[in-house]
């Protein structure tokens, strides 16, 4: 039951998600660097995607490898929608990934407790602090462990 009502929060916040997006980009997953970036094929074009508002553990961290593995089990060689946020200072687009179902990956990671909500970039996301929350209470993914290192802080340690 908490399912069914988490899926339908999250359809909610998606069709809000499509008003608030300069861009929209349909292509194949070419390759999945980690958690969240990706290599995207669109018109015979490689575009650099970060999913917007989550972080995945860096490669190097506890549950880095896992977080890649899972994006790539739901993506690679598939067919998905990227609603464009913005560019970033990198060039990369920054933006919700929808797959072929319908599922949007940027909070199923955020469920399946693969990445935190990037609070800093998206702090006015309720669905990821939401999916975050119930991640964390349930020990999914991530969060089995008692105090995970967030890749930000990971990145400032290095």
């Amino acid at each position: 039951m908490v399912g069914n009502h988490l899926n339908k929060l999250i359809l909610f916040f998606f069709l809000i998600y499509t008003l608030s997006f300069s861009e929209k980009i349909s292509g194949t997953v070419h390759r999945v660097v980690d958690g969240d970036t990706l290599w995207l094929k669109n018109r015979g074009k490689l575009l650099k995607i970060r999913l917007y508002g989550v972080d995945s553990p860096e490669l190097d961290q506890d549950y880095g490898k896992k977080a890649k593995k899972f994006v790539s089990s739901l993506t690679k060689i598939k067919p998905v929608t990227v609603y464009v946020k913005y560019t970033d200072q990198y060039g990369r687009l920054i933006g919700i990934v929808v797959l072929d179902d319908g599922t949007v990956l940027n909070q199923r990671m955020l469920l399946n407790g693969t990445a935190w909500w990037y609070r800093s970039y998206a702090k006015n996301e309720l669905s990821f602090k939401i999916l975050e929350a119930y991640a964390r209470k349930k020990h999914l993914g991530l969060w089995a462990k008692d105090n995970p290192t967030a890749p930000w802080i990971h990145r400032k340690q290095k």
